[in-house]
């Protein structure tokens, strides 16, 4: 005699028969899913600004100041905005900071949340450009 439980095995759905309920999102995942992307925006928006004051804190000018000791004599940028004004308006793209003696690479992207799960983000700039982006316990 044997004490091991033993388990009637379920027959596979056929098709067509109805499918389970999808497990619903509690208000905890919702408001942690919200808070991560708040945060991908919000680091964003710092990361340009620190970069743009750096550049105007050192005397190096920046990417479309027209002239001047160490600045790229508008090459760069244009007369019409400079590089803060460049990445306000960017939908998306990857930049390179310089950060305690090493460099960090940084994305920004700006859109519409289109999916959100308990994983996972995903994100569309008004160019169709679509990137997901993973959420785990060091987001």
């Amino acid at each position: 005699m044997s004490s091991e439980p033993t388990t009637t095995p379920q027959a596979p759905p056929a098709w067509g028969d109805p499918q389970p309920p999808t497990p619903k999102w509690s208000g905890r995942k919702t408001a942690i899913a919200a808070g991560v992307a708040v945060a991908i925006v919000a680091v964003g928006g710092v990361a340009i600004y620190a970069g743009a004051s750096a550049n105007s804190a050192n005397g190096q000018g920046g990417m479309g100041r027209t002239g001047g000791p160490g600045g790229f004599g508008g090459q760069m940028g244009g007369r019409n905005g400079g590089a803060a004004s460049t990445l306000l308006s960017a939908l998306h793209g990857d930049f390179t900071l310089s950060q305690n003696g090493g460099y960090v690479t940084e994305r920004l992207q700006t859109g519409e949340v289109s999916a959100l799960s308990a994983t996972s983000i995903t994100v569309k700039s008004k160019d169709d450009y679509t990137q997901t982006y993973t959420i785990d316990s060091g987001t």
